[in-house]
């Protein structure tokens, strides 16, 4: 599981078009951790699956209003919503992918019960470039693009040049060269990725990911399937 350094008030402000230059320039120690971020070979072992109130509900709902750029599967009107925070760069969350996701969206996510809001929450340069591709593609190739990317995670992430590994997976998905340029030079973009990942960090102390807020409680890390079948079959209850 990818773990968070601790970002000071200096470090938030400091964030979006500073970071990501910083990412450009190779990521020097100093300068990573002043972004707040860490590399993929800094990351701890999974720590024990914690579930804990994720703060005030006024924050929950708050939180779970949808930008008019986010993801999100599901209905509006689902009961239960839940919130994930990956990154395209952590095993963990390539696995939740694979393994647990395909089946919460047969049970509950197509069947009108959850709906499930992607939040990007990257640690790495390559994670925010790959952030930042999917969203720049059609609005109907942004799942299929990114469970293309959790798929081949350790292909393009171990890759001598990840970032021309991402770009030749874009251009399966249609994007040009240029379109592909276009995106990662995109500034709004990169500081939309970043800001909600520093709200993340400040409002529900998310410090690793995958982390998930279901209705309110947060569950951290890519726990058995059963852990989350138990807690949406709780949400669901509580909200009858």
């Amino acid at each position: 599981m990818h773990k968070m350094m601790v970002i000071g008030a200096a470090a938030v402000a400091g964030l979006g078009a500073v970071a990501y230059s910083q990412f450009e320039a190779g990521g020097a120690p100093d300068a990573v951790a002043a972004a707040g971020v860490i590399r993929p070979a800094e990351a701890a072992a999974s720590p024990p699956m914690r579930v804990e109130p994720a703060g005030p509900a006024a924050f929950f709902q708050l939180a779970a209003e949808v930008a008019a750029d986010e993801k999100v599967l599901g209905q509006p009107d689902a009961p239960v919503t839940i919130i994930e925070y990956s990154s395209l760069t952590c095993p963990h969350c390539a696995a939740f992918h694979e393994e647990t996701l395909p089946v919460l969206k047969d049970t509950y996510i197509e069947t009108g019960k959850v709906r499930l809001i992607i939040r990007d929450f990257p640690f790495d340069r390559f994670g925010l470039q790959a952030a930042m591709t999917a969203h720049c593609l059609p609005e109907n190739q942004y799942f299929g693009f990114v469970d293309l990317l959790f798929e081949k995670q350790s292909v393009w992430s171990r890759a001598s040049d990840p970032l021309a590994a991402i770009q030749q997976i874009a251009r399966f998905a249609g994007m040009t060269e240029q379109a592909f340029q276009d995106c990662l030079n995109d500034e709004a973009l990169m500081d939309r990725i970043l800001q909600r990942r520093q709200d993340g960090a400040k409002q529900f102390e998310i410090g690793s990911t995958p982390t998930f807020l279901i209705n309110g409680k947060k569950l951290v890390g890519n726990q058995p399937l059963d852990t989350f079948k138990d807690m949406i079959e709780a949400a669901l209850a509580e909200s009858s």
